[in-house]
Order: C-alpha cells, then sequence, then structure tokens
C-alpha cells in the first residue's frame, strides 16, 4: 500500500526495471491496474515521462504548440499571449515555423519541455529524464521547472539522482521488482 497526500512530494528509487516508470504510468492513468486498485481524491497526476511530442514530425513547431493551447490553455489564455510566451522561452525564432524533423535533439527537447510545463496541473507523475539542451538553457529550464512543480502541489518524481531526489522530495518509495 501506499498513501500520498495532497502536495506531498515523493521520490521514487530502484534500478532500472524496478517498476518506477511503470508505477507513474499507473498513478497518471496511462495504465490500469492489472490487480489491486487505486483509490484517488481529485484527478489523476499529470504525465511528464517521455519527452516525445506525439505527434507527426512533419508538424512545424508552431502547429505543436497550437494543439498544446488548444487542449491546455485556450480556456485560460489567449493563443497570441501563449505564442509569445513559448517563443520567447524555447528561443528557436524562425524554426518554430519548420518541421520538427528537421529539428537537432536539443531544439525538440526545448520545445517539449515548454508545451509540458507552460500548463496548469494538479499533481506530477516526473521521470527524471527531462533534459533541455545546452547548459545555458538547462539554467532557464531549472527555474522554470521548479516554479512549475511548486504550482502542481504533488510530485512524484522517479530518479536515479540523489540530488534530485533531495531537491524536491521529502519522502521516498524504495521499488524492487516491481513492489
Amino acid at each position: 500500500d501506499l498513501h500520498i497526500g495532497h502536495g506531498e512530494r515523493i521520490g521514487l528509487l530502484g534500478h532500472n526495471g524496478s517498476g518506477k516508470t511503470t508505477l507513474l504510468r499507473l498513478l497518471s492513468g496511462i495504465y490500469s491496474p492489472t490487480s489491486g486498485q487505486i483509490g484517488r481524491d481529485g484527478p489523476a497526476l499529470a504525465p511528464v515521462i517521455e519527452q516525445s511530442l506525439g505527434f507527426s514530425q512533419e508538424l512545424p513547431g508552431l502547429q505543436l504548440a497550437r494543439y498544446s493551447h488548444k487542449l491546455h490553455r485556450a480556456a485560460v489564455q489567449s493563443w497570441s499571449e501563449y505564442r509569445r510566451e513559448i517563443e520567447a522561452f524555447t528561443e528557436l525564432g524562425d524554426a518554430l515555423s519548420t518541421p520538427i524533423k528537421t529539428w537537432s535533439l536539443g531544439m525538440r527537447t526545448r520545445l517539449s519541455f515548454a508545451l509540458i510545463t507552460f500548463r496548469d496541473v494538479r499533481g506530477l507523475a516526473l521521470d527524471e529524464g527531462l533534459a533541455a539542451g545546452d547548459q545555458w538553457f538547462q539554467r532557464k529550464a531549472r527555474a522554470h521547472l521548479d516554479s512549475f512543480i511548486d504550482q502542481a502541489g504533488t510530485l512524484v518524481l522517479a530518479s536515479h539522482s540523489e540530488d534530485l531526489l533531495r531537491r524536491y522530495c521529502s519522502r521516498g518509495v524504495i521499488l524492487e521488482r516491481g513492489r
């Protein structure tokens, strides 16, 4: 049994294959349990597990941003304001108008990070793999990620990094072979 209270910051520890990512997917509603049950007092945690943009690589970055806006921000923010924030944060310039298949991994990571974190969530299932480009952008991204996590409230973070877990978590859960 595992109880996670509202606003708690939980770190998941364990070797590769121990079940950390599977637990994140269960907590975020991507997977349903094959046995047992998950009870929630509120919505599932928002998954930040993979950096996949989840769309065709043929689409330009601005189109992906437009889809993200419609899904997550249209009710609270205008498209033009959201677009300005994404453009300023990612610093991708004219590349945003080109298909993402032509971009470097670092460029795709910047857009992915922005689209994931420029929305409101009530709880976060976060995998440590959320890196965001070169060292200059990483400093900027870390400050934004800190703010995003604070706003989210509840956090469940899977990581092998003791520094990352100490920075964000107040309690740890050790997983071994799915238990």
